[in-house]
């Protein structure tokens, strides 16, 4: 292959399929940086598949274009980046990046707002609640320390630290406040529910932000996880991706 690409004229068009085949991992990522290097020398256009890892790391981000297959039929990715394409190649197995939230309420609403922009993101990250603000940091921290890409996001009241990777949910409160406070998910829930949002919780006495949906789901006599989700969709429908789509870029860039 090497001596047919040598030889011949320039500008020749090459289409090979799957080069990696009987290569190990170093020969793969040094073939194709040859492949790069005898594409600028004698300014051939070559074409190949590929399923390797190796493969597409050596190849910068505007030479990668993968073809997804699904339901709808086949969409194209431009420059996506390795460890993305990797993980959609493995349906998901391969997640290189963890995006560490406090709580499973954080981990659900941010899930729901990745979905609204590109649900292919989901099956490149791992969303992982760790805890408290402090637990969030110190997550970050200890993935690079051993070299494991992460980020995190925190709840609105704490805000970002950019510099130390940990971004914020929108908004000025804890989500749980950002959603149950919010006039159309109160609506929602009183309509569909029976359920008055406010008085509940005040004759509950329930102050603890952390229990707003249990309290609610309660006395809706509903799922706790159905009526956190069908809550949090509403609330993301009312403030629109707009309010989402920054931080969302942030994790897609990320992955």
């Amino acid at each position: 292959m090497v001596d047919l690409l040598e030889r011949s004229p320039d500008r020749s068009l090459f289409v090979i399929e799957e080069p990696e085949t009987s290569l190990h991992e170093h020969a793969e990522y040094e073939f194709a940086k040859y492949l790069i290097d005898v594409c600028n020398r004698k300014h051939h256009q070559i074409i190949f598949t590929t399923h390797s890892d190796r493969m597409l790391k050596a190849m910068p981000s505007e030479a990668r274009l993968m073809l997804y297959r699904d339901i709808n039929g086949v969409s194209s990715f431009e420059g996506l980046s390795s460890t993305r394409a990797r993980a959609m190649l493995s349906l998901g197995e391969q997640k290189e990046l963890i995006v560490f939230v406090e709580d499973d309420f954080a981990a659900l609403l941010l899930t729901e707002m990745i979905r609204c922009i590109d649900q292919q993101i989901l099956s490149a990250i791992n969303i992982e609640p760790v805890g408290d603000t402090k637990a969030v940091r110190n997550a970050v921290k200890l993935m690079d320390q051993i070299g494991k890409k992460s980020l995190a996001v925190r709840d609105a009241d704490t805000g970002p630290s950019v510099k130390d990777k940990l971004y914020s949910f929108p908004g000025t409160m804890p989500p749980e406040k950002e959603v149950y406070q919010n006039d159309a998910v109160r609506e929602m829930i009183q309509n569909s529910f029976g359920v008055d949002v406010n008085n509940t919780l005040a004759l509950r006495d329930v102050d603890d932000h952390h229990y707003f949906t249990q309290c609610l789901a309660h006395e809706a006599s509903a799922n706790n996880d159905y009526f956190r989700a069908v809550a949090i969709n509403c609330y993301l429908d009312d403030i629109g991706e707009v309010a989402f789509e920054e931080l969302v870029g942030v994790i897609k860039n990320s992955a």
